[in-house]
């Protein structure tokens, strides 16, 4: 799976918090994202024969409330129309 900029992707595993920027605080934050958190890769950055994706959260206004770098490992492409697997 090859990710690209402005993908929209979900997290495969709980983020946790040390690992994201905050943006806005987020009201009775826990101590980690949640699995399927839905994101935009905003950034793509080659690093040691590996690539890391920032991804940007926003919640459904579109007001950006978190950041991360993650591994492709760590995300899943959502599809929003046919793609033969």
């Amino acid at each position: 799976m090859a990710l690209a900029l402005f993908d929209s992707v979900a997290t495969l595993q709980p983020i946790d918090v040390a690992r994201l920027t905050l943006v806005e605080p987020v009201e009775g934050a826990a101590e980690q994202l949640a699995r399927g958190q839905v994101g935009t890769v905003v950034d793509v950055v080659d690093q040691d024969e590996s690539k890391q994706y920032l991804v940007e959260v926003a919640d459904l206004e579109g007001r950006e409330y978190a950041m991360a770098y993650l591994m492709e490992s760590e995300l899943l492409l959502l599809h929003y129309q046919f793609t033969a697997a």
